[in-house]
């Protein structure tokens, strides 16, 4: 997957964009959970933000609670 490839070389920016591609994209609805969950990952390893990896995680949580990749997020939430 190039956006796993993006990530790997540091290219924070362009593994974004290509997971965010794959989250919302309907042909790979199995993908789209684990898509999500990389797209925080990838938004943290940039800026290293905690708030904007809940922000992020939070649809994904929201989406597919059952997903495995949902429960990869399990986290306390920062309050408002």
């Amino acid at each position: 997957m190039r956006a796993l490839d993006a990530l790997r070389r540091a290219d924070y920016a362009a593994a974004t964009a290509l997971f965010l591609q794959v989250s919302e994209a309907e042909p790979a609805r199995e993908l789209r959970p684990e898509a999500a969950y990389w797209v925080g990952i990838a938004g943290y390893l940039q800026d290293a933000d905690e708030e904007r990896l809940h922000r992020t995680w939070r649809p994904l949580r929201e989406r597919w609670p059952e997903s495995i990749w949902a429960a990869r997020t399990d986290y306390r939430e920062p309050p408002p």
